[in-house]
């Protein structure tokens, strides 16, 4: 369950939380420059980039996200935290760099919600093929399958690292638990359940991942 944010523009400019080149990062809102997330397009700088423990995505020149400033993330004491406003705009490669940056900053302890949902840029930009061209101008197979296959490690990450991960409502009250979500996820992309977790029906009849 996503939190609702209203519809933001493409070309998002970063108010206030991207650090200019040399310069330092800052809280208050200047506009230091604007970006088109959704031209974004899939070049992980290491095959387990946004799957805990690994932290390269702080490094990887691709991620607009690397020098934003921590409050600009803090979804407890902001009322409007950029990682919403990059998921609202329905940009999967931007949602997976905003997310993978939070799952970097969180390691040693890591941050379930901030994986599952760099699961979902990975899951969403494989299925929307959003990946460079190859030299035949098709969306590069090599890449697909990398997204794909990270995709899978990322929801596995989250069933077996951050069992008990979730993610709230736009009140911040009300939440809600992501392994089912993460477990369909796996499904969708073709691949098998890890081992030990099924999908059930609750009393409620929805399905539920468990583990047995």
């Amino acid at each position: 369950m996503n939190r609702a944010i209203p519809p933001r523009l493409a070309r998002l400019a970063l108010a206030g939380v991207l650090c200019a080149a040399g310069a330092g990062c800052v809280d208050k809102a200047t506009v230091l420059q604007g970006q088109d997330l959704a031209q974004l397009r899939f070049q992980p700088a290491s095959r387990t980039e946004g799957i805990f423990p690994d932290v390269s995505v702080t490094g990887d020149p691709q991620n607009p996200f690397a020098l934003v400033s921590g409050y600009a993330l803090d979804a407890v004491h902001n009322p409007d935290p950029l990682q919403f406003q990059v998921q609202a705009l329905g940009a999967p490669v931007a949602g997976f760099y905003v997310w993978a940056t939070i799952l970097a900053r969180a390691t040693p302890e890591g941050n379930g919600e901030a994986q599952f949902y760099a699961g979902v840029g990975l899951r969403d930009t494989y299925f929307q093929k959003q990946v460079p061209l190859d030299g035949e101008g098709n969306p590069s197979p090599a890449l697909l399958g990398l997204a794909h296959d990270m995709a899978v490690d990322a929801f596995t990450t989250v069933l077996t690292q951050f069992p008990d991960a979730v993610t709230y409502d736009a009140t911040g009250t009300q939440k809600y638990e992501l392994v089912t979500q993460s477990l369909q996820s796996i499904l969708a992309l073709g691949e098998l359940a890890p081992s030990g977790w099924i999908l059930v029906t609750d009393s409620t009849g929805m399905p539920r991942a468990v583990k047995q």
